[in-house]
């Protein structure tokens, strides 16, 4: 009788090469909002990412990408009586962006390493995958299963990299939502910065209309003060046929500082709402944002949208943050009035881009917008305030 011999054989591994290019250009024109004072602001962003995959048995997976990232800012400004006048600036980084190990533990996956991250829709903690040139992964352990998911990082790559940060955080699923605590602490700080985030997002359907709601409260110390501070935001979205969406969205985030208490939420690490644009002016700290969306797929690949905002601060003592959680800064320094007489009226913008991916290889993206300011921003520009604009292209290219 012929028996056959058992596969003996050692378990395989499959090794798959992945790479990334991007390149975008970006102009602005007015970005401290004031026409005599011309600083208009060319810069162009590029990216290279090869990476390399390899799955094994038992569904374990190592991941190493490696990035190089490049960009270069002009401005041109003319000052009074001086010729024009051109400033370049000349960026480059060169780093391991991701390097991990997976594998699995029963109903459990487990990830240690160097990592991507994206806590809900990003609000709280996001890669930056979208707009950010070098992206952000973070240092260490994560692991999920049955609805959790647990995690302690410190940042890895990162724009503004501060390795003396440290999160830890424990998630769950549910069918009424995904609930969050997130723990933040920041040793670079003169004194303790160290305080919790209570998050809870929410997304239901009714009827046609899909909804989103998300929550968070922080409490602890920032710098040694007393913090207490929140965010909200609701969004709802109704298509008008099969080719165009309609959406209304507000967010609202506390601002305001004293001796004794810091009530200006603070994202540890955020992103901003797709798409970005005029929109990296603007995060989730002292602001009152609504805003008006409609999308438009004319056609296999193409996704135009547009949108438009106005802005206004909840605490008029406190400044006008950027994406980057930083006040944004004007001619005359920050924007930021602490008697408060510059008033809340930020401003308005209203933005379109055009997103066009052929194939799953391929993605291009234009887009072009423009920011009205608002009494506040003229008043801390001396009283005069003229719109800024925006435009850039994007291409990628991946497999």
């Amino acid at each position: 009788m012929l028996e056959l011999a058992a596969d003996v054989r050692p378990p395989q591994w499959t090794w798959n090469p992945t790479f990334e290019n991007r390149e975008r250009y970006e102009r602005r024109i007015n970005s401290d909002f004031l026409s005599s004072r011309p600083d208009n602001k060319t810069e162009w962003f590029a990216r290279f990412r090869p990476g390399l995959v390899a799955n094994g048995p038992g569904k374990a997976r190592i991941t190493i990408v490696y990035q190089f990232g490049y960009s270069e800012s002009t401005t041109t400004s003319r000052p009074t009586g001086l010729p024009t006048q051109h400033r370049t600036t000349v960026r480059s980084n060169s780093d391991l962006f991701q390097g991990n190990v997976e594998w699995g533990s029963g109903p459990w996956r487990i990830t240690a390493g160097r990592y991507l991250f994206v806590l809900g829709d990003g609000r709280i903690v996001a890669g930056l995958q979208s707009w950010g040139n070098l992206g952000r992964t973070f240092d260490g352990l994560r692991a999920k299963g049955r609805g959790w998911d647990l995690f302690l990082f410190k940042p890895g790559v990162n724009t503004g990299y501060n390795p003396e940060q440290t999160a830890l955080g424990i998630s769950k699923s549910t069918s009424i939502g995904q609930s969050t605590f997130l723990g933040y602490q920041n040793d670079r700080t003169a004194r303790l910065t160290r305080f919790g985030t209570l998050d809870h997002l929410w997304k239901a359907k009714f009827g046609c209309v899909s909804t989103t709601a998300e929550g968070a409260f922080q409490f602890g110390h920032t710098n040694g003060v007393s913090t207490e501070a929140w965010l909200a935001y609701a969004k709802a979205r109704v298509p008008v046929n099969a080719k165009v969406d309609v959406a209304l969205e507000l967010t609202a985030a506390s601002g305001g500082q004293s001796a004794s208490k810091v009530r200006t939420f603070l994202p540890p690490y955020p992103t901003g709402a797709f798409p970005y644009g005029v929109d990296v002016l603007t995060g989730n700290r002292n602001i009152n944002k609504l805003g008006v969306v409609a999308i438009y797929r004319p056609a296999p690949g193409l996704r135009v949208s547009g949108e438009w905002n106005t802005l206004s601060l909840r605490d008029a003592k406190d400044g006008w943050y950027g994406l980057g959680n930083t006040i944004n800064p004007g001619p005359n320094g920050a924007y930021r009035d602490p008697s408060g007489a510059a008033g809340r009226d930020v401003g308005r913008f209203w933005q379109i881009e055009a997103n066009y991916e052929p194939n799953p290889h391929l993605r291009f993206l234009v887009g072009f917008g423009v920011m009205t300011p608002g009494k506040f921003i003229r008043s801390l520009n001396g009283g005069v305030a003229n719109d800024q604009t925006w435009a850039a292209a994007q291409f990628t290219y991946k497999f």
